[in-house]
Order: structure tokens, then sequence, then C-alpha cells
């Protein structure tokens, strides 16, 4: 936060945020690899992963995040994300919000969903994939926002232990953040370099 302050104020310099929870130069750190997120979708198959996924029931982004724990000693957790939004907004919020939404969409980062809302059955396509590619023994899912993502996997035959049910709030997700900062600043993950985790 003090180097964007400094660059903004006194280097005249325009910065993304005053306030970034963990810095770009700390971030980039946790990939030896910054295209390795193309990858990593075909190299940890039949691997155990944990997903969770964040919904949306409008315009907005819709995410899905597959953590693979360590395999052997030395190795570093690793990522898979999915995204999604709607085709309809992608230039309108390209502009207002000065994000690449385009680019990420023609490199594979980012799901544009036909029409103007998000659509629940890219998701949950998605989730039944990941079950028949790698061992997920957890799914993570929002009770207040994801209740028909978590009834349509159990409908396609996911057992119900399977999932664990969340609350996207900082009281629920407090120990958990800062876990994963602890291993953000330690090296211990890999995310590959995926441009919209970014």
């Amino acid at each position: 936060a003090a180097e964007a302050a400094f660059r903004r104020y006194h280097l005249n310099q325009w910065v993304e945020d005053l306030s970034r929870w963990i810095s770009l130069r700390r971030w980039d750190a946790g990939t030896p690899d910054r295209l390795a997120w193309k990858r990593f979708p075909d190299e940890l198959k039949g691997r155990e992963c944990y997903l969770t996924f964040d919904s949306t029931q409008s315009f907005d982004m819709a995410a899905m995040c597959l953590r693979f724990p360590p395999a052997a000693k030395g190795e570093r957790t690793k990522f898979i994300w999915h995204f999604w939004l709607p085709s309809e907004t992608i230039e309108r919020r390209a502009m207002a919000e000065r994000t690449p939404f385009q680019q990420w969409v023609d490199e594979g980062a980012l799901t544009s969903i036909p029409g103007g809302v998000f659509e629940l059955d890219y998701a949950v396509k998605t989730a039944l994939e990941a079950c028949s590619k790698y061992r997920v023994t957890k799914i993570g899912w929002d009770a207040w926002n994801a209740l028909e993502f978590y009834n349509q996997l159990v409908k396609a035959g996911r057992p119900e232990d399977l999932f664990v049910r969340m609350r996207f709030g900082t009281q629920s997700l407090g120990q958990g953040t800062r876990e994963f900062e602890r291993k953000v600043f330690g090296g211990e993950m890999d995310h590959g370099g995926n441009p919209i985790a970014r």
C-alpha cells in the first residue's frame, strides 16, 4: 500500500489500488511458470482435489476453484480456476472497470456465456467433468446462493457427504483466508499464473 501511494502521489503514476491485500510482486512470485494454468488441467488429471464454487444469480462473474494438495514432499499446492461472465456484459464492464475481460476470453481463462445473465448449467457441467477427471474429495458450496448447484450435483449422482456448506463472509472464511495468505507469503502455493486470479 505504501508503494502504491508513493507512486500515485509522488510520481504521478496510475496504479490499480492503494490497498491491495497481496502485492502483485508477491503474488507473481507464487508460480515458476506464468502459463502453467493452461497445462494444469491435463497435468493434474487423476489427482486429489477440493472444489469450491461461488455462484451469482445475475450478470456478475461466477467462479470455481479446484485446489490440489501436494502429492509429494516439497511440491506446492496447485490451483485450477474456472470463471464465467455473461457475454452481453463483457464490453460494458471492460470499459467501466478497465479490465481485459475479452482478452481473458480469447486466452481461455474466462468463459463467455451467451446472454445477459449467468446460467448455472455451465458450472454444473464443469463440476461434473472435474469429478470425472480428478479425485474430488470435497465440494464447498455457498448455501445462500448456490443451493441449486448442490441440488443438481446430488441429482447427478454425487454423494451428499461430498459437500461442505459454506458461507462466503468474513466470519466463516477468516481463518482460511489467513492460512491462504500465510501459504502465499511462504511460497507454498503455485497458482499457475492464471490472469484472472491475479
